[in-house]
């Protein structure tokens, strides 16, 4: 066996990992490292492995999150005020449903929750009051985006596997991000364009259910053939 660091792994979901260290053992690479967070992350970095696959969130450990977080803060902002925009005139539907609401003796948005929700409205139309009445376009994704905000604000959930890319990128090793988050979630959509290239495919079925590691491996070692 070589001395040498042929594969850091960072994964921090315990199954996860072991499917990436069976990929790699089927490719032949037999001296790997897997890193659960940021900070092991970069202390293996420093041995300089051949390769790198890496999830794209996971725990940042032992290191100060704030420098991510004002990296990253800003552009998930810009992201929420790009997609989830402001309604800032008074819409046709919300007029309607302000009518409905004060026959009821109820507020606009009491009257979407209380009575239309509740009355099974087409998910359309149901959709577009809510839309209207929170005066935000697609309102519902709108809400569950807050989480993901919230996360990003405190540090708790960051795309920290972009910064270790990009240091595994500043040494010249090859690399890749390997994720069960799809692209066109607004988690991963929000920093998409920091990322070129990365596997968001879940493959196989029920207990054998993994991200593609094979993928990533072999996307490395492609890197490694056409230098």
């Amino acid at each position: 066996m070589t001395d040498k660091l042929e594969l850091l792994i960072v994964e921090d979901n315990v199954a996860e990992a072991i499917w990436a260290q069976a990929e790699a053992a089927k490719v032949g690479l037999r001296n790997f490292l897997v890193a659960q967070d940021l900070d092991q992350a970069l202390t293996y970095l420093e041995k300089e492995p051949k390769y790198l696959v890496s999830d794209l969130f996971f725990p940042a450990g032992n290191i100060n999150v704030q420098p991510y977080i004002e990296r990253f803060l800003p552009i998930y902002e810009a992201f929420q005020n790009r997609r989830f925009k402001e309604i800032k005139e008074e819409s046709p539907v919300y007029r309607a449903v302000s009518v409905c609401a004060e026959v009821f003796g109820v507020t606009p948005e009491e009257y979407v929750e209380k009575v239309m929700a509740k009355l099974n409205t087409h998910q359309v139309i149901l959709k577009s009051a809510r839309d209207a009445v929170h005066k935000r376009q697609d309102y519902e994704r709108f809400e569950k985006f807050q989480e993901v905000m919230n996360n990003v604000r405190n540090g708790t959930k960051l795309p920290l596997g972009i910064s270790l890319t990009e240091k595994a990128k500043e040494k010249g090793i090859p690399n890749i991000i390997v994720t069960s988050t799809y692209h066109h979630s607004d988690e991963f959509e929000a920093v998409r364009e920091l990322v070129p290239h990365y596997y968001d495919q879940v493959i196989g079925e029920g207990d054998q259910k993994r991200k593609n590691w094979e993928a990533g491996i072999e996307h490395v070692l492609r890197l490694e053939r056409n230098k």
